[in-house]
């Protein structure tokens, strides 16, 4: 018995010891990096990254989600559209191989949700990061070239959808 309580009482503080040596989890752990492996895009406002939940369907939302280095959270630039005034616009493409995308058939109307899709060349899929060389950006959808991607009411919450809205300038609006 008192070998069993001498036991105890070591492994309680040994465990003790281990709970107070591990930093608490911050805020900037759950942040997505501004540049990752394949590249992450990071809201400016929630500071999470655009993220699809790890789904390789084509239509599921797209969303902003703690960085956990999953595939559908490292997108890199595809193929180029040029439009009349001399822009270019990108296929964002995850390493899922899926494009971003406007919901709803392609529909442009402010709340469309933002979706993964077959890379197949349709103007709702191309993107032009307008700003600064050095960010953030505003990616402004090439077939409604009045609306960027955005997060819904600005929310700073997990799984948050995106969606097309007018551009306005706000941080919901600005990717790294």
């Amino acid at each position: 018995m008192r070998n069993s309580r001498l036991t105890a009482a070591v492994l309680a503080g040994v465990f003790a010891t281990f709970v107070v040596a591990v930093p608490p989890a911050s805020a900037d752990d759950e942040q997505c990096p501004t540049t990752g492996p394949g590249g992450t895009w990071k809201n400016d406002n929630s500071k999470l990254c655009m993220s699809v939940d790890g789904s390789k369907t084509w239509g599921k939302s797209v969303n902003q989600y703690r960085y956990v280095g999953a595939p559908d959270q490292h997108w890199h630039l595809g193929r180029t559209m040029k439009d009349n005034y001399g822009h270019f616009y990108y296929e964002i493409v995850n390493e899922l191989g899926l494009c971003l995308a406007a919901g709803n058939n392609g529909n442009t109307v402010d709340g469309t949700p933002l979706v993964q899709w077959e890379c197949n060349g349709a103007t709702d899929q191309f993107w032009w990061p307008r700003g600064s060389s050095s960010g953030p950006w505003e990616l402004v959808n090439f077939r409604a070239q009045s609306k960027c991607a955005g997060v819904i009411g600005g929310s700073k919450d997990y799984r948050a959808p995106l969606v097309l809205w007018t551009c306005n300038g706000n941080a919901d609006q600005k990717w790294w």
